[in-house]
């Protein structure tokens, strides 16, 4: 009896070893599958920082400075947010930080109750800042010493993050006749992510820009907002999207202009910026983008599109909801990922084309051409109306 009650012991604890080392292995492999993920996105993001900033740039020398200065803001946006675990960062801690690389002693205050910024949120707001903070550096208060900048949030009644930038002692300023990558950027990237706001005021004393976001953030002192309504906008779905009725959902769009269209949905504006411009090359004169689900959805029930290229990981939900729209309205659709394994796309993306980040233009044209049934030219080819 001793001798069967050792050995079963000693299979046991065989047994468990076993399972230990297993469930081990596959941790490492999500680790590993995620850390690929993250490495594909920068790649993806660094290559639309380099094609955008040359864009705009007025020489060598300026797409350079430009690009270094992009690449550092990142870098210290990453490196908060690492040691931070990628748990929510202090807003206070980017302001400094962005500001203080283009300012001297004593020209900016900051202020504001603790407040801290989940991690994509920090991304989001990491590059807002950086080029309010050049331009002021260029044009604006930070450009002469006595110019003074003063930085200002709090939340508001509504339960919103509202940021006021005051520039003031500083040269005019005037808006800019055309609308560069660093404005689209600032105008852009908290609306596509976030479904925030800015808004600038080019004032002769100096820009005044104000920052509105109702998600990303996470107030340390806890209060109880006004004016919010106590129900939910809508059913949400697992995607994030708001589940709309099935008559809305049956609406077949209005009909695209003769010139071919697209949709992007990515969540990262630098990426989604790219994916636009490579599509206007190729042939698409209207590029529609968008940042989440919603959005996406919401564009898809009064706009209708030729081609669709959708990421597949949009921050805290995924792409799916818009595929299967997309796949009801008989839209081709690519999609884009980080991931190089189908286990880590969901189930009704696993049947579409595929193109992994990051992509040349010409894969781009290739991949679209595969699902259109068409060449690399988009005005050979129109989808079937929907049914």
């Amino acid at each position: 009896m001793r001798t069967r009650l050792v050995e079963s012991l000693a299979a046991r604890r065989e047994q468990l070893a076993i399972e230990s080392t297993r469930s081990a292995a596959r941790q490492q492999a999500l680790l590993v599958q995620e850390l690929n993920h993250r490495v594909r996105n920068m790649l993806g993001l660094i290559k639309g920082l380099v094609q955008q900033t040359a864009r705009s740039a007025t020489s060598i020398d300026d797409m350079t400075m430009r690009l270094h200065d992009r690449v550092h803001a990142l870098s210290r946006a990453y490196t908060r947010i690492e040691k931070a675990h990628w748990q929510p960062t202090p807003l206070a801690d980017l302001l400094l930080d962005e500001t203080g690389a283009f300012s001297e002693a004593g020209q900016v205050t900051v202020s504001g109750e603790p407040l801290n910024l989940e991690a994509q949120a920090y991304l989001s707001f990491a590059l807002v800042i950086h080029e309010l903070s050049t331009n002021a550096r260029k044009y604006g208060a930070l450009s002469v010493p006595q110019g003074r900048l003063t930085v200002h949030w709090q939340v508001s009644d509504t339960g919103a993050l509202e940021l006021d930038w005051c520039e003031s002692h500083g040269p005019a300023v005037v808006e800019p006749s055309r609308q560069g990558f660093g404005m689209r950027v600032i105008h852009q990237a908290l609306e596509r992510q976030l479904h925030g706001h800015v808004s600038l005021d080019f004032a002769a004393t100096g820009l005044h820009a104000r920052l509105w976001s109702e998600r990303g953030f996470v107030p340390l002192s806890q209060r109880v907002p006004k004016g919010r309504r106590s129900g939910p906008r809508g059913r949400r779905g697992q995607s994030g999207a708001d589940t709309q009725p099935a008559e809305a959902q049956a609406a077949v769009p209005a009909p695209s202009t003769v010139t071919p269209s697209a949709l992007v949905v990515e969540d990262d504006v630098v990426i989604a910026m790219l994916a636009e411009t490579m599509l206007q090359q190729i042939g698409y004169g209207a590029v529609l983008t968008a940042g989440t689900a919603d959005q996406a959805l919401k564009l898809l029930r009064t706009r209708r599109v030729d081609v669709a290229v959708i990421d597949i990981n949009l921050g805290d939900h995924s792409s799916e909801q818009v595929a299967l729209r997309l796949a009801a309205l008989g839209v081709p659709t690519l999609v884009t990922t980080g991931y190089s394994e189908s286990d880590s796309v969901p189930e009704p993306l696993r049947a579409l084309q595929r193109l992994c980040k990051p992509y040349t233009q010409g894969e781009l044209a290739g991949a679209l051409g595969r699902i259109t049934g068409a060449s690399d030219s988009p005005h050979v080819h129109r989808p079937p109306p929907a049914r």
